[in-house]
């Protein structure tokens, strides 16, 4: 997969988002209600002030945050990123 040649600036994040899961593995549908209220994505690039992330790592985020970014035909999201001061549009990082 070809990402965005774009570095981020200030403490924004890229992030590419998790595909919705819109069936379980046995071909129930899930109803968009029953979806979870929070969502991952990969971190793809880091700013200069984000320190507490790095590209690679799973960050879950509430639905809605960030700026959409269409690259090559995907949808990426520009997100604050956490600072030693503040966690930005992040609820958690998973390890």
């Amino acid at each position: 997969m070809k990402y965005p040649a774009s570095k981020p600036v200030g403490s924004k994040i890229l992030v590419l988002p998790d595909p919705k899961k819109e069936k379980t593995a046995s071909g129930i549908i899930i109803p968009t209600t029953i979806n979870s209220p929070l969502q991952t994505g990969k971190v793809i690039a880091v700013s200069d002030k984000t320190t507490i992330v790095k590209a690679g790592d799973t960050v879950l985020y509430p639905p809605g945050a960030g700026v959409p970014h269409e690259y090559d035909g995907v949808q990426y999201l520009y997100l604050n990123g956490p600072t030693e001061k503040e966690a930005g549009d992040l609820v958690a990082i998973e390890l």
